[in-house]
């Protein structure tokens, strides 16, 4: 019989203690990775650059945990503009992206958190769009009007939302997400 199926409750609070106290394990039954959003259309992808992730930000770092026993999962949001020792200097952390790619930013995040932080996911705009149409697009109830125009060369774009609850598709959820005029 596996131990995670002992019934006694003095047997489940000490697993949910240790557990607590232990913030990384080996489990099989749960996984812990960076969620990394990166803004990809922040520089020139024309410029060719030794490194394909130099100059490139991370916008949105969170530390996610998924325990499937439970259903659980917990999130720990890491704000970019915390400032952390970045290759020995003290910088913002979303800066360690855009001089070392993940590898930096990951010994970055080890290094601030003092997490044992081995896996991560990337993604950037265009996966969001891909995600979001994939699953049929996403609710939100949009708190004001939103509206602004972008006319960066090669990178127009209309923001414009009404108030109320809508259903977005992947390009529209982009434009939610890059709207920063909130009062």
């Amino acid at each position: 019989r596996s131990p995670r199926k002992e019934s006694s409750a003095a047997s489940d609070v000490y697993k949910r203690q240790e557990a607590e106290s232990n913030p990384i394990s080996d489990d099989l039954n749960e996984v812990f990775f960076l969620l990394v959003g990166v803004d990809t259309d922040s520089v020139d992808r024309k410029k060719p650059h030794e490194k394909k992730d130099i100059g490139i930000r991370s916008d949105t770092m969170m530390l996610v945990r998924v325990n499937f026993d439970d259903g659980s999962v917990r999130i720990m949001s890491l704000p970019r503009d915390s400032r952390v020792p970045v290759n020995g200097s003290l910088d913002k952390l979303n800066h360690a992206h855009s001089y070392g790619g993940m590898p930096l930013l990951m010994e970055t995040v080890r290094d601030f958190t003092n997490l044992d932080v081995r896996n991560y996911v990337r993604v950037d705009f265009d996966a969001v769009e891909k995600i979001v149409d994939a699953i049929g697009g996403v609710e939100i109830d949009i708190p004001e009007k939103m509206y602004k125009e972008g006319s960066d060369p090669g990178r127009e774009f209309v923001i414009d939302f009404e108030p109320g609850k809508q259903r977005l598709n992947g390009k529209q959820a982009v434009l939610f997400l890059r709207y920063r005029e909130y009062e």
